[in-house]
C-alpha cells in the first residue's frame, strides 16, 4: 500500500503527520492511511497526542469505522480524534488527517472508560494533549452556548490541574463552535 504522508520532526520528541486525503472511496483509503500512520509512529517510538480529522460531516461515520479497524484496539490511539467540519476543495468526503505525536513515557488521561488526553514525559519535557473535554461537561445544565463553553473550559481546567498544569502552561487551545458570530462577545467574556 502506498500512502502519501507528510511528516516533520520537531526536535527529537515530536512528530507531525498529515495525510491529505485522496479522491475515491473514503473507508478503504482512510483505513490504509491509519495503518501507515500507526506504522510510522511506532517506528519512531511515538504515540499520538492529538488527532484532527477534517472533512464532510457525512464522511465521519465511515472515517470512524475505518479508524476503528486500523487502530481501534491499540491503547496508544485511545484519545478521541477531533472531527472538524470542512469539505475538501476539489472533492467530497475527507479533507485529511493531522496527528501530533510524541516520543517518551506516556499514559492516558482518563476517568473511567472515557479518555480525554495523553501525557508524554521525556527527560527534558512533559507534554499534555487534551481532546473533546466538552464531553466531560456534558449533562451539566447550561442555559446557552456561552455557558456550555464555560463548562468545557472549567472541565479542561480541572483536567489540567489534576495533571499538574494550568492554563498558563497551555500553548494553544482550539474551540470548534457553532454559529460563533452570533455569540462571540459572550464567548470572549467566558473565555
Amino acid at each position: 500500500v502506498d500512502v502519501n504522508l507528510n511528516t516533520s520532526a520537531v526536535g527529537s520528541e515530536l512528530t507531525l503527520v498529515t495525510w491529505p486525503g485522496e479522491t475515491g472511496a473514503v473507508e478503504p483509503a482512510v483505513e490504509e492511511a491509519y495503518v501507515a500512520v500507526d506504522a510510522l509512529l511506532r517506528a519512531r517510538g511515538c504515540v499520538p497526542v492529538q488527532e484532527r480529522v477534517f472533512g464532510d460531516l457525512q464522511a465521519m461515520p465511515a472515517v470512524a469505522r475505518a479508524r476503528a479497524r486500523a487502530v481501534g484496539g491499540a491503547a496508544e490511539w485511545a484519545v478521541p480524534p477531533t472531527c472538524v467540519e470542512g469539505a475538501p476543495v476539489d472533492r467530497t468526503g475527507l479533507a485529511g488527517i493531522h496527528v501530533v505525536a510524541a516520543r517518551g513515557a506516556s499514559r492516558p488521561v482518563a476517568e473511567g472508560d472515557r479518555v480525554y488526553g495523553r501525557v508524554v514525559e521525556t527527560p527534558s519535557v512533559r507534554l499534555l494533549g487534551l481532546a473533546d473535554v466538552g464531553r466531560r461537561a456534558a449533562g451539566r445544565l447550561a442555559p446557552g452556548p456561552a455557558e456550555d463553553a464555560g463548562a468545557a473550559i472549567d472541565a479542561a481546567s480541572e483536567l489540567l490541574a489534576r495533571e499538574g498544569f494550568s492554563f498558563r502552561d497551555v500553548a494553544r487551545t482550539w474551540f470548534y463552535l457553532r454559529d460563533i458570530l452570533d455569540w462571540y462577545g459572550p464567548f470572549n467574556a467566558v473565555r
